[in-house]
């Protein structure tokens, strides 16, 4: 093997790791969103701070 075809090996073994951390990156931030979007629905719902403070209150 040349240097040259290593050097293409190399090129494209760093560009599949790239797309790979890219695809990872896009499906965390989609995943973070999600809870994000879930906390704050939850947020929303009636009796959701009297059960934070149940929970976390006094009395435990």
């Amino acid at each position: 093997m040349s240097i040259e075809e290593f050097a293409r090996e190399l090129m494209v073994l760093v560009g599949l790791r790239r797309r790979m951390a890219a695809l990872w990156l896009a499906e965390r931030r989609e995943a973070e969103q999600l809870l994000r979007r879930r906390a704050e629905e939850l947020r929303r719902t009636p009796g959701y701070w009297q059960n934070v403070y149940a929970f976390f209150g006094p009395g435990r």
